[in-house]
């Protein structure tokens, strides 16, 4: 099929960030410390990669292989997720530098698509979930966690559902799940830090309720932030021990949404092995 025959195929998932639509040349991403320092390839110097694209099905693409089920994949201390002065780069471009290093040296895996600016992809793989993580970690240079779908969606759907603290003055309390990536499994009682409230849910996953605290006009008030979904993994870790990661019952909406999206689509024509 011709250049200008292709790309008139191609179209965009919706809903993509304005951050991840403008990604910028590969010298963006390389300066994410575990791609800059050649655990990754560099996916071509010189000649700027396009934001991840979908192609239409039946179209030239490849069909997806059923035999690799898809997961999904959350890395600590990426994006605004981190601490402050962490460095950002596009997760589109990330991605496309990702899936070059797994075409090298992983065999059969590929991020497919990813959610935000936080660390949350969804992938196909054929190894186990313990041994993908540690694939994508070693590449990212910090940890990760791989989690069926379903596991995602019922933390999600339990996170909705679940009723949420008592009422505090100039408090909004916001739902999420933080994931263990390590350690121990959580115990089976509930309790309460000055980040949040805890409910464990299974071995997996605790439900937490981020303590928000308002202004006057109801808003989130900046000069009383309590460190944000960082700060309520970090305070399941100091409980339990291990190393956790938190996401915002929203994000799990979002990343969810991207999965079955993925499950739907042809192959994305840049992540092709």
């Amino acid at each position: 099929m011709g250049g200008s025959r292709a790309r008139a195929t191609e179209r965009r998932l919706p809903s993509r960030s304005r951050a991840s639509r403008a990604a910028p040349p590969n010298r963006a991403c390389s300066r994410h410390p575990s791609l800059r320092s050649g655990h990754a390839p560099p996916p071509g110097r010189g000649a700027a990669e396009p934001p991840l694209r979908y192609a239409a099905q039946g179209r030239g693409v490849a069909e997806r292989d059923d035999r690799m089920p898809t997961m999904i994949a959350f890395a600590v201390n990426i994006g605004n997720l981190g601490p402050a002065g962490s460095q950002r780069f596009p997760m589109a471009q990330l991605v496309q530098d990702l899936n070059a290093a797994f075409r090298a040296r992983c065999g059969p895996m590929r991020l497919l698509d990813f959610f935000a600016q936080t660390g949350n992809f969804v992938l196909e793989c054929s190894r186990p979930s313990e041994d993908a993580a540690e694939r994508l970690a070693r590449l990212l240079g910090t940890p990760c966690v791989v989690l069926p779908v379903d596991l995602v969606r019922h933390a999600a759907a339990a996170a909705h559902t679940a009723p949420p603290p008592a009422p505090e003055p100039a408090t909004r309390w916001t739902p999420g799940v933080v994931f263990r990536i390590s350690g121990p499994a959580p115990p089976t009682a509930a309790w309460m830090t000055r980040t949040a409230c805890f409910q464990p849910l299974n071995t997996r996953a605790v439900l937490a309720w981020k303590r928000d605290q308002l202004n006057h006009r109801g808003r989130l008030d900046s000069s009383r932030r309590a460190g944000g979904w960082g700060a309520v993994s970090a305070a399941v870790a100091r409980r339990v021990g291990g190393i956790w990661t938190a996401r915002s019952v929203s994000t799990l909406d979002g990343i969810l949404m991207r999965a079955e999206m993925a499950r739907e689509e042809a192959v994305p024509t840049n992540c092709r092995a």
